[in-house]
Order: structure tokens, then sequence, then C-alpha cells
């Protein structure tokens, strides 16, 4: 015995989480970027590098991997 509401609540669920994705239809794309890929990628670069030379960066990256780390180590032992 199969519940039709079943059927509609599976497709009034997606419904909800895909209609705030209409919102894109509306709204004006960026113009293309005048640089070349190159100099888009070196500016990308030095904007990383200089995000991992500030102590506050290192610091949150530290407090992300540890608890990685931990559990790897108990899947080690």
């Amino acid at each position: 015995m199969t519940y039709p509401f079943i059927e509609i609540a599976a497709a009034l669920l997606g419904a909800i989480v895909l209609l705030p994705t209409a919102i894109f239809l509306v709204m004006p794309a960026p113009g293309p970027d005048r640089r070349l890929a190159a100099e888009s990628f070196m500016q990308f670069n030095r904007e990383v590098l200089a995000l991992l030379r500030r102590r506050e960066v290192l610091i949150a990256l530290l407090l992300f991997v540890t608890p990685c780390s931990s559990f790897a180590l108990t899947n080690i032992l």
C-alpha cells in the first residue's frame, strides 16, 4: 500500500529547497574581467600568501586541523 501524501510531501520539500534559486533569474551577471588569467592567478596567490602570514589565520587553521588530527590518531592506534 502506497501513501500518496509521501510523494506530495517530497515534491513540496523539493520545491522549498529549490525555490530560493529563482532569485538568480533576476540578478544581473557581472561583466567580463579585462585582466589576463595569469594576472588574476598571480593576484590570488599574493592574497593567499598575505593571509597565511597573519597570526590570526594561522591560529584559526590550527584550531580547524587539531580535531581532525586527533580523530585520525585514534584510528591509527
